[in-house]
């Protein structure tokens, strides 16, 4: 049984990784520190609980037009082992401003003592819009601006995502667009003003105990699209309680983040970064900051006491419990 689930993980990620080469493209954030569903939807229901996540972030605060991201993500079960999720970016920097949605559904399988498997799949839309007003148009008989103040590209996508977890380990991959889309916004042109192309993310964590009360949480994650060079983050949350921490985050060009939060009341939880470089152009703004405010929504969680098996803690799987086939 241990070698046919096995064979199952071997073969997905290898169908994940076929293609794979390193970069960046969607909108990267610290949110995945409290918020893993951010990183990737296969993380819905990871510890069976229903969410709601709210994040802003602005870049480069004194640098006119610079890059400010909005996002909400909510999951919510439908079994103890089912789950739906979605959420809602919006990415503006100057003339740009990219909207994305989606809709996930997250299966998480029990596979041995301790052990599961969390397979996502989700269906996005982009819309991407260029905000003309903001243009002094030296020629204003082009066919492509005459009497529009703004364009605009809508896309479908779709994405899929693998999360293995054993104990405190947790190792995943993410596609976040499964397939290649090129916005053409010229006149009668095939030229290409928006394009996303596929772009893959691979992450690791690993939670370690130091202290009764103190945990140490590092991660390592990796993002990748053509053409682009190689970009990672290496994150430590220093916890205390599993309600209070501090989080150190070294991201690839020489930029640091400092995080600070917590559990400020029941189910409520709040989360600052700064990050900050003394590295190239970002070296001479005044840094970045981001915030993010949790809320457990306490649906589906009323039976996890009883014995019935409903609604188990995912990281206290009891093989009583569950039958695997």
């Amino acid at each position: 049984m241990f070698n046919r689930y096995l064979n199952i993980i071997i073969f997905v990620f290898g169908l994940l990784m076929s293609e794979l080469v390193f970069g960046q493209q969607v909108p990267v954030t610290n949110q995945y520190l409290i918020n893993p569903y951010s990183l990737s939807p296969a993380f819905a229901g990871f510890n069976q609980k229903s969410e709601l996540f709210i994040g802003y972030r602005k870049q480069w605060t004194n640098m006119p037009g610079s890059p400010k991201t909005s996002s909400i993500n909510l999951s919510v079960p439908l079994s103890y082992k089912a789950w739906l999720g979605g959420n809602i970016i919006s990415d503006e920097t100057d003339l740009f401003q990219n909207t994305y949605a989606s809709l996930s559904y997250t299966y998480n399988l029990p596979v041995f003592i301790d052990s599961y498997l969390s397979f996502s799949l989700w269906a996005s839309v982009f819309q991407n819009t260029l905000n003309l007003a903001k243009i002094n148009v030296a020629n204003n008989q082009d066919p492509l601006l005459m009497d529009k103040n703004k364009l605009l590209s809508t896309v479908i996508n779709a994405g899929t995502g693998i999360n293995f977890r054993r104990k405190d380990l947790t190792v995943g991959i993410l596609v976040p667009n499964l397939f290649v889309n090129r916005n053409s916004l010229e006149y009668e042109s095939s030229n290409n003003i928006m394009e996303i192309e596929r772009q893959y993310i691979a992450f690791v964590s690993y939670q370690i105990s130091v202290l009764p009360k103190w945990q140490l949480k590092p991660f390592l994650i990796f993002r990748s699209i053509k053409n682009t060079d190689l970009n990672y983050d290496i994150s430590t949350l220093i916890k205390y309680v599993n309600k209070y921490w501090l989080g150190l985050t070294y991201r690839k060009g020489s930029i640091i983040g400092l995080s600070a939060g917590g559990e400020l009341i029941n189910r409520l939880i709040f989360n600052y970064t700064y990050e900050f470089s003394n590295n190239g152009f970002t070296g001479y703004t005044s840094g970045t900051h981001e915030f993010s405010i949790g809320y457990n929504l306490n649906m589906g969680e009323r039976d996890r006491k009883d014995d019935s098996g409903k609604y188990p803690m995912i990281m206290k799987y009891d093989p009583r419990k569950f039958k695997i086939r």
